[in-house]
């Protein structure tokens, strides 16, 4: 029987890490919320929280590089391929940024 998860992450680095993830996983869909048998990748800071001020995201350990995943039904080869695409685009942007 397949089945989901919830799981949560933070990369390092800011917004435009956070958004260059998002972007680097088409495949997946980005949802503000959670709840389909699909994975979906939440944003906290732009989404749920975003009207949270900075400090209080950050007591309760909501960066900027805080994201949740609701693992669905997909192939594992499928979320493996497109978590290996978002993480090399975010870590692109990091490098970018350290250049500059």
């Amino acid at each position: 029987a397949r089945g989901g998860h919830m799981v949560s992450f933070e990369i390092e680095g800011g917004r435009a890490q956070a958004n260059a993830l998002t972007r680097g996983a088409p495949e997946l869909a980005f949802a503000p919320t959670l709840g389909d048998i699909g994975t979906t990748v939440s944003h906290p800071a732009s989404s749920s929280h975003r009207n949270v001020p900075l400090e209080a995201r950050a007591a309760v350990g909501i960066t900027e590089g805080f994201f949740r995943v609701s693992v669905g039904v997909e192939d594992i080869e499928l979320l493996k391929s497109e978590f290996t695409k978002a993480v090399a685009a975010s870590q692109a942007v990091r490098a970018q940024s350290r250049r500059a």
